[in-house]
């Protein structure tokens, strides 16, 4: 009977509180509470009976039949085992329930906010991208531009949970209900609207919606002059935070009161550098940003937020391209002209982070300037994960996770964030988190060769075995992209001891391939010129290795000589990398001197205390120099060091990689094999 009242009862909790929109967690209390239960209403239908007369307490033996005579009431053994048969049930659901739970930690639907339940508040809310009624690329951008821009002014409001633009992106022209989304991302509003644009005039309309009953908070239309683009978004999170009861702050006031003068020209320059800039993992993307950001000011001399914009663009190539010094002096100017026209606004302070943080390589500076950006922006999903980036480099590992963790509440859509989380847990030797972004980041960007080659290093350094990282490959789905199954293959070859199969699976060419993926760092072979080389080199084929290598060499030597003509800031990030490489390529040439002292060079540009995270690549790198020039006390010398902290290098893959077997014979080798994970 119990059994069949809690079954009804769940029954109809699973239809009615989706329907109320109360959290899923609801569901999960109320089993709970049912499971708990059964044990208690099993004791009282033991100690009492329900008769005619009412419930009285169960008689005793010696009640029923006298001292030492028992008495078998008729059906009692049929009751009890019924009983039991029910017990047993429904603890063995209580355990499938458990165990689907602490599943559900390690694993994420790709249909709902994954993680940490979250209450369906209407503050919480998702900003959609509002409908272009014009049909034109240049409609397009604007509209693109209004949306991105309404949602920033969301996120500066403190009393607000705004989720992220690359979250909401992926329902642009969706189909879906108000409620399938809030459902979906736990939001308890949606904003949507449309842009016409007719120079000079812009029409935007807008309404915001309740996602549990699918009514309108608020709604407005608003025809102006292009003119006044920034003047009618500022209006309309001012209408949202009183639509919502949202109590805006005096500073709050100020920021949204500050309304710039741009023109309808200038902005549509600005919304089409965003659009670029969404896309700088290509480097054409990225100067096309540049270029329309520095359209953008040049049109408007006093568009702060555009001059913010291309300050931060112009240190990004900075950081990551050889010879871009003239993009940091370029970038000054811009951020110069930004901190004269708006030195408190948002975007200015992360600007000024940027500046600090790739510029100066002051990482203290730019967590100030981050900070700052925060306190007016809480709801940014960018600055917050700018800010986990400092203090990864800084070795607060457990800050950084948390700072990660605290920006993905914003924008769980993001591949990058996840792939940032699991492989900051990967360094950490954390399999089971690692594991889980890992797999989120692949779900989210199928072809992202890294996060694979990463779930697969998981699967050896948690095990210590290939069999385990073979089920894995066996078991991925079938829309795995080609490039990334043959990557894959290459690299279980590789780790197994199948040498020539690694090469034949033509592994190495994949970075170059089209196959999306993050900085190569850490175990495994490496990149193009330096997996071929290190392959040729275990398989003792000379002229190729050398060959391989010398490439290897030349590619390191453009980079050093690119940065060392080119006046300007130092990159130090890009001439430490290519230091390290330099190194490697010596040691496969047999330069070992060439080699030691490029290894050691890298590791004193930038060290593990001065980040402790690009740090770490080169002490690895490092490690494996002093192992090719057969250096094996400065090897296991250096290898304590890597690992003793967060590092990409591992127990097993030092116990599985082919290029380590000449440390294995060092007397230390096997205690410090055993000191570690």
């Amino acid at each position: 009977m119990y059994a069949a009242v809690a079954f009804a009862v769940l029954e109809a909790a699973d239809i009615v509180i989706p329907a109320l929109g109360w959290p899923e967690s609801t569901i999960r209390w109320i089993i709970a509470l049912a499971l708990l239960g059964f044990p208690v209403t099993l004791i009282l239908a033991w100690v009492f009976d329900l008769t005619k007369g009412g419930v009285v307490r169960t008689k005793t033996l010696e009640e029923e039949g006298g001292a030492g005579e028992i008495v078998r009431e008729q059906g009692r053994p049929f009751i009890s085992a019924v009983l039991l048969l029910a017990s047993g049930a429904l603890v063995a659901m209580g355990a499938f329930f458990a165990f689907q739970w602490s599943q559900s930690d390690g694993e994420f639907s790709s249909g709902s906010m994954e993680g940490a339940e979250f209450e369906m508040s209407p503050r919480r809310i998702a900003v959609l991208p509002f409908e272009d009624l014009d049909g034109s690329d240049a409609g397009g951008f604007f509209a693109n531009g209004i949306h991105e821009d309404i949602l920033n002014h969301l996120a500066k409001i403190d009393g607000l949970e705004v989720i992220s633009r690359t979250t909401v992106l992926q329902y642009k022209d969706s189909d879906k209900s108000a409620q399938e989304i809030g459902r979906e991302l736990n939001a308890g509003s949606i904003l949507e609207g449309s842009v016409r644009r007719q120079e000079p005039r812009i029409r935007v309309v807008a309404q915001l919606i309740d996602t549990r009953t699918e009514t309108h908070l608020w709604s407005e239309t608003f025809d102006t002059l292009d003119t006044d683009v920034f003047g009618v978004q500022s209006e309309i999170a001012r209408e949202i935070a009183r639509a919502l009861e949202v109590e805006l702050t005096s500073e709050e006031l100020q920021e949204l009161e500050g309304v710039p003068a741009v023109s309808g020209e200038g902005y549509e320059k600005y919304a089409e550098g965003l659009f670029q800039w969404d896309l700088r993992e290509n480097r054409l993307n990225a100067f096309q940003a540049v270029e329309f950001f520095q359209e953008a000011t040049e049109i408007d001399p006093d568009f702060a937020t555009a001059f913010a914009a291309l300050s931060q663009a112009r240190m990004w190539l900075f950081w990551n391209f050889p010879g871009a010094q003239d993009q940091a002096e370029l970038a000054t100017e811009a951020l110069d002209r930004a901190i004269s026209l708006a030195p408190e606004a948002v975007e200015t302070r992360l600007a000024q982070g940027y500046f600090f943080f790739y510029g100066q390589g002051d990482s203290r500076e730019a967590l100030r300037h981050f900070t700052a950006a925060e306190a007016l922006k809480p709801s940014d999903a960018d600055v917050i994960t700018a800010i986990g980036i400092i203090l990864r480099g800084q070795g607060r590992w457990e800050e950084a996770i948390a700072a990660f963790e605290r920006a993905r509440t914003y924008d769980y859509r993001s591949y990058n964030l996840a792939y940032t989380l699991g492989e900051t847990y990967l360094r950490m030797r954390r399999w089971g988190e690692a594991q889980r972004y890992l797999q989120r980041a692949a779900d989210l960007a199928p072809d992202l060769l890294t996060a694979h080659r990463d779930l697969l290093r998981i699967r050896l350094a948690s095990t210590g075995d290939t069999v385990t990282a073979r089920q894995y490959l066996d078991g991925l789905p079938e829309e795995t992209p080609p490039r990334v199954r043959s990557f894959l293959q290459a690299e279980l070859a590789y780790y197994r001891g199948d040498l020539r199969g690694a090469l034949g699976r033509q592994g190495s060419q994949l970075i170059r391939s089209g196959a999306r993926s993050q900085p190569a760092r850490g175990g495994g072979l490496g990149t193009a010129h330096e997996r071929q080389a290190l392959l040729y080199h275990l398989l003792g084929e000379d002229a190729l290795r050398d060959a391989y290598a010398d490439s290897l060499r030349m590619s390191s030597q453009e980079v050093l000589d690119a940065v060392g003509t080119t006046p300007g800031p130092v990159q130090t990030g890009v001439i430490a990398r290519a230091h390290a490489k330099l190194g490697l390529a010596y040691a496969l040439l047999g330069e070992s001197i060439a080699a030691a002292a490029e290894g050691s060079k890298a590791t004193s540009i930038l060290s593990i205390h001065d980040d402790a995270y690009l740090g770490a690549d080169h002490l690895r790198d490092l490690v494996l120099i002093y192992t090719l020039i057969g250096a094996t006390d400065l090897a296991v010398q250096e290898l304590e060091t890597a690992l003793s902290i967060p590092s990409p290098l591992t127990r097993v893959e030092l116990m599985l990689d082919p290029i380590f077997e000449p440390l294995r014979g060092h007397p230390s080798f096997p205690e410090l094999l055993a000191s570690i994970q």
